[in-house]
């Protein structure tokens, strides 16, 4: 039986915003819909480091500080092309780089007393010059199982687990990251309107464990449910690992793995929970390229399809849907996850409608 540690999981919902770029003048402190606009916010916060939310900017809505959506790890290397971070903020507007915020509010996960895990939740927010992604990061630390993690997700989509406020109310993953995002859209885009598409990213990796470990070829029932139902969580579940698991060494060993769905991911890779080195740190870090490059993928998809949409597009969305196609075609950084949404429909036919319509 595993006993599971450490684990991370990550969650984010998607909304587009393509107003600003179709008005001569939309109300917003940054203009980040323009290209000098935004690279030039991009060059102060890597300067500066994490700034609070500038009172010159109006009032916050909820978001307490703003710094660079990306750090000196190896997928923006990749992403780049480039091992020298102080050049990214450069590339901004043509690698369409993400701002990272955080939330100047307070959520609470708390467990029944019986429980011997805890769990830790942020909330923060990537944004983008065409929309943004309000992010959940959960924690879990302490002796817990596939069926807890299983169940503390469920909980999220169905319930009222989080606690937040003063005085303090009850509420669910979908109002949590709509309260956040509402700050986003009034503060950082004016009250444009956004395309939300009901759908929530997930990525979830065992970080740390002790006893065994669910071989794809000999994991119980109850932990094979509970692993597909992470990568899905809403809607019909997923009966059955066939279409959806990536194995990573098949030859050498069976556990190491990824359990897919169009939105979902679910890491377990046996060498890197052995906790000598740097392991830990390594799995990590990928747990977090992983979430990072499905979230960038996830929003080049949106762009495309929205813009697509246009009669008309203008010069700077079309600069940006053309990076959202070269990155969607021939991303400089692919991770098992990654190659999977790549071929997933909705993505092989964002880019045949593209092709069609002669973005470049």
């Amino acid at each position: 039986m595993s006993i599971l540690t450490e684990t991370m999981i990550d969650m984010a919902d998607r909304h587009v915003v393509l107003g600003p770029f179709q008005v001569k003048k939309q109300a917003g402190p940054f203009e980040i819909w323009k290209k000098k606009s935004y690279v030039a916010l991009h060059r102060q916060l890597f300067d500066m480091g994490a700034i609070p939310w500038p009172k010159s900017a109006g009032p916050s809505a909820g978001l307490k500080r703003l710094r660079a959506g990306y750090e000196d790890h190896k997928y923006w290397q990749r992403l780049l092309s480039s091992a020298f971070p102080q050049s990214y903020p450069t590339f901004a507007w043509q690698e369409s780089l993400p701002i990272l915020a955080t939330a100047d509010v307070r959520f609470d996960f708390p467990t029944t007393t019986s429980a011997a895990y805890r769990i830790s939740p942020v909330m923060r927010a990537f944004i983008y010059p065409f929309g943004w992604s309000v992010w959940l990061s959960l924690r879990v630390t302490g002796e817990h199982s596939l069926q807890d993690l299983n169940s503390l997700v469920q909980s999220l989509v169905s319930a009222k687990p989080l606690v937040t406020g003063s005085p303090s109310k009850k509420v669910g993953l979908k109002e949590a990251l709509t309260s956040v995002g509402a700050g986003i859209k009034s503060a950082v885009f004016g009250g444009a309107n956004d395309v939300d598409t009901q759908d929530v990213l997930i990525v979830t990796t065992v970080l740390a464990k002790h006893g065994g470990s669910p071989s794809p070829g000999g994991m119980s029932a109850a932990d094979q449910g509970s692993i597909l139902r992470l990568v899905r969580p809403t809607g019909p579940p997923l009966t059955s690992l066939h279409g959806h698991i990536y194995q990573l060494n098949a030859a050498s060993t069976p556990l190491e793995y990824i359990v897919y769905d169009e939105h979902g991911s679910f890491i377990w890779l046996e060498h890197l929970l052995d906790p000598i080195d740097l392991n830990h740190a390594h799995l990590r870090c990928y747990h977090n390229n992983t979430f990072r490059s499905l979230t960038q993928a996830w929003h080049m998809q949106g762009l495309l399809e929205r813009g697509l949409q246009l009669p008309k597009l203008p010069a700077a969305l079309k600069e940006l849907m053309s990076t959202a196609r070269r990155q969607l075609l021939s991303p400089a950084y692919e991770n098992a996850s990654l190659h999977e949404y790549l071929r997933t429909k909705r993505v092989v036919d964002v880019l045949a409608l593209a092709l069609k319509a002669k973005v470049p």
